[in-house]
């Protein structure tokens, strides 16, 4: 299992709940499972995720990634439209991240200073 986490940044494991950027947030099954895969790509260091793949991967039936934030704190705050058009990311811009495997198998770490 690999956990993310910057300074300021963490979730629980299923990603029901997350601090971001010093904001906590929590989410429903759907919405954790878009969190999820936007903050690995984020980590990842690619940030930015077509909604239509988001939408797809979580067996969402709904057409548009809004539709499943109604009114939320998060969207538009911490998740953001990305840098093409029908993408989306996590705001920021991921050079302060850091991945650790529990395994130790992978281990990454930038800061920006």
């Amino acid at each position: 299992m690999t956990t993310y986490a910057t300074h300021n940044n963490r979730h629980s494991p299923d990603f029901r709940s997350a601090i971001w950027q010093g904001e906590s947030y929590t989410f429903t099954a759907s919405q954790a499972a878009i969190v999820s895969i936007l903050w690995r790509a984020w980590a990842n260091g690619t940030p930015d995720v077509s909604g239509d793949y988001l939408l797809t991967e979580i067996d969402s039936g709904s057409r548009h990634l809004g539709s499943l934030f109604p009114k939320h704190r998060a969207w538009g705050a911490m998740i953001v439209r990305g840098a093409t058009n029908g993408t989306r990311r996590l705001a920021g811009d991921g050079k302060n991240s850091q991945i650790v495997s529990d395994f130790g198998k992978q281990r990454r770490a930038r800061f920006v200073k």
